[in-house]
């Protein structure tokens, strides 16, 4: 396990963590090449032996070479730590499509955010199902898609886990308490057989996911007698109209025919949903690709093709660097519709690229080879594109129109010229084209949440209001001062204390007691927001806008009279790397004192030395609240109170005496944290291992933990025999 702010191999900094059922997420930043990731390592059920890691490895290959494609996540490789296999797929900001659904519980999205949402669906699962895998036949099978692996971007869609439901369901039983969330989303034929996934596998979980859109539920099982998979075979689902009156004929129809109990009833290919949608939506279609157009339409994102040919002609040319011209003769190459489009009748794609051409002749070569350079203008003009996306475009991703814009309102390259000479008249062009722009709409619209800065903080919830959150146990003078100090002293909070004792916990309760006390204050306090640091080092080019993103969003946090939460505040202050040294300190440093900020940050013991010494003007504004390892009795209310999460998570029955020995055994048997983040993890590891198994029908007893620990499965290293046989005789 890798802890937030920690560096792995010199190069990965750990941002955030997150530990789900299936998978602990990390986001790091790559300090090589300043990109941020999310890495997925498997839970233990998933790489319980040698078969299950080979399987995993050989499905995120695949998703690895399937290409890339604006509605699909990118997975870029595998690498192995401590020998457990980590894959690096894209960072996505967003929430997801079940987030999205979540915020209004019951309601349909509108048709057209629903036609929207069934076209990026459609093409991207055409772009799997269509896809070229190095030395392997056509196709990739995505598994079982769910509301849960599709992202969301500024409102358009991105599907992730490609392949990996695969490997998931091929490690597990049939029953309902393997498959909870899924089984919403899965063929009949795949309940029965969880290692059965084809493309009507995957059609048929399309139409659950459209069902959900349409009528703000996933398609019921009606669990009346029995097992409720076998249910979930036989019984059709309740039609979308009896849920949501509004529901057209054309989609209830579509969807029902996805979710055609046989498959020789369903869509036999996403092409056949394409054009059905494309004809009775009446909406803009998605483009079609014929079966014989197999080229290279989808091996690369759009820009990326631009780019790749203007490299291509530097070097057919010998300029051996990268200007605007080079862009110009990759969009007239890549992207003639969209060039001829904004440039109408008055001058053809022909005309712009032979003129150009003849005024860039032949280069002679660098003296040696240092690569394709790129020039000044070069750069202005992709910063220009940038700013061009993030102002007009509701879309995170780069567009040939945004290259197109930015080099028309640059106005001084080569191809400007050569569009003047022709009599174009650059001016009434780019207005055009940016008004194109701004009639792009996403297919999905997240509601305001009205979270301050809301791309850069996220509302920290009360404990209640967490379904997995660790409570927080005992230690009530620690929660009581670090209340007071907020809430009545308006001081800033910092908390110290080893991983794993209860930080973050903490902070969860203490969104309760804020949230309590804040109507009596003036102003009240809204509530506390976390810093998404990843998120603001992902959306910033650089160092001087990361920093001015940041001022943006405490600008908002004080404006909205809340209270910032900054996890592991020295991995912050102590990049090096996408934010100038001293930066973050000062502007935080400065709205602390002249503008009233409240903080709650939190340290390791190490980190608070760190900050102590390179930040002494920043922590002598913050009060030091230094957080007590819990008493064992209330280490052990704090795993009774998260039993029946292990239990639903797990499908596993969990006595009350096996809750002492995971206390007694995390002391020896886990390494690296407090005791109470050892214990969760030694019995959600332990947990893992009894459902995956189904050994003593799922019981988790005292000699259960007993022989786990003996066996040495779960342990973080190689133990001596005789610490083992002692710890049993001490048991």
């Amino acid at each position: 396990m890798f802890e937030v702010g920690q560096t792995v191999e010199n190069q990965y900094l750990v941002l955030e963590r997150y530990r789900g059922r299936r998978w602990t997420l990390y986001t790091v930043l790559d300090r090589i090449s300043e990109n941020v990731f999310t890495v997925k390592r498997p839970s233990e059920s998933l790489r319980s032996d040698a078969f299950s890691a080979a399987l995993f490895r050989e499905r995120a290959k695949t998703w690895i070479n399937v290409g890339e494609c604006d509605e699909i996540a990118k997975a870029y490789l595998i690498k192995d730590f401590d020998g457990i296999p980590h894959l690096f797929v894209e960072y996505i900001d967003g929430p997801t499509l079940a987030d999205v659904l979540n915020l209004s519980p019951g309601k349909p999205l509108p048709v057209n955010q629903i036609i929207g949402l069934m076209k990026e669906l459609a093409n991207g699962m055409r772009f799997l199902h269509t896809a070229r895998l190095p030395g392997e036949s056509i196709g990739v099978i995505h598994g079982v898609l769910t509301p849960r692996n599709i992202l969301t971007i500024a409102g358009n869609i991105k599907i992730t886990d490609v392949g990996l439901s695969i490997s998931m369901q091929q490690r597990a039983d049939a029953s309902a308490g393997s498959l909870p969330d899924r089984i919403h989303y899965m063929a009949p034929e795949q309940i029965e057989d969880p290692q059965r996934a084809d493309r009507l596998t995957d059609i048929y979980s399309f139409g659950a996911v459209m069902y959900e859109a349409a009528t703000g539920a996933p398609p019921t099982i009606n669990v009346r007698r029995g097992d409720p998979l076998i249910e979930a075979v036989r019984l059709d689902p309740v039609s979308p109209s009896l849920r949501n009156r509004s529901c057209p004929q054309w989609l209830e129809e579509t969807i029902l025919k996805c979710m055609a109990r046989k498959p020789e009833n369903r869509f036999q290919s996403i092409d056949q949903i394409i054009s059905l949608v494309n004809d009775l939506a009446g909406n803009e279609g998605i483009p079609q690709v014929s079966p014989d157009d197999k080229g290279e339409s989808e091996e690369a994102s759009r820009v990326a093709r631009v780019r790749g040919v203007a490299k291509k002609e530097s070097r057919r040319l010998d300029h051996y660097y990268l200007g605007v011209e080079h862009v110009m003769i990759g969009l007239l190459n890549e992207e003639e519709s969209v060039v001829v489009s904004c440039l109408g009748d008055m001058v053809t794609a022909d005309q712009v690229l032979e003129k150009m051409l003849s005024r860039l002749p032949k280069g002679e070569g660098p003296w040696y080879w240092d690569g394709i350079r790129k020039t000044p203008r070069y750069e202005r003009v992709m910063k220009l594109a940038r700013k061009i996306r993030r102002a007009y475009s509701p879309s995170d991703r780069m567009l040939p129109q945004h290259l197109l814009l930015a080099i028309l309102e640059e106005g001084r390259s080569i191809p400007v010229r050569v569009l003047r000479e022709l009599g174009v008249d650059v001016g009434t062009v780019a207005e055009n084209l940016k008004r194109e722009i701004m009639r792009r709409r996403p297919a999905i619209v997240v509601p305001d949440s009205g979270i301050p800065g809301a791309r850069f903080a996220g509302v920290v919830p009360c404990t209640t209001d967490v379904p997995y959150c660790v409570p927080f146990v005992g230690r009530r003078s620690e929660l009581e001062r670090t209340r007071d100090l907020l809430l009545n002293d308006r001081k800033g909070v910092l908390l110290v204390g080893d991983a794993g004792v209860g930080k973050t916990a903490l902070v969860h309760e203490l969104a309760c007691v804020a949230s309590d006390g804040a109507p009596a204050l003036e102003p009240g306090l809204t509530g506390i927001f976390q810093l998404r640091l990843a998120a603001l080092l992902a959306g910033s080019a650089d160092g001087e806008q990361a920093l001015s993103y940041l001022g943006e969003m405490l600008d908002g946090i004080v404006g909205a009279h809340a209270i910032l939460l900054i996890e592991d505040i020295p991995t912050l202050l102590g990049l090096d790397i996408k934010m100038p040294a001293r930066g973050a300190a000062e502007i935080l440093g400065d709205y602390i004192l002249s503008k009233g900020l409240l903080v709650v940050a939190s340290a390791l013991p190490s980190g608070y030395a760190f900050c102590e010494s390179n930040y002494p003007e920043l922590v002598a504004r913050l009060e030091i609240v230094n957080l007590r390892e819990p008493s064992f009795e209330e280490m052990l209310e704090m795993l009774a109170a998260a039993k029946r999460r292990f239990e639903l998570e797990h499908s596993v029955n969990i006595s009350d005496d096996a809750l002492a020995a995971v206390l007694r055994a995390s002391e020896i048997f886990v390494s690296g944290s407090a005791l109470p983040g050892k214990a969760f993890e030694l019995l959600d590891r332990i947990c893992a291992a009894r459902a995956c198994t189904r050994a003593s029908g799922g019981a988790l007893e005292q000699e259960t933990i007993t022989a786990a620990c003996v066996e040495g499965a779960f342990s973080d290293g190689d133990k001596q025999a005789s610490q083992n046989e002692d710890w049993v005789l001490n048991t």
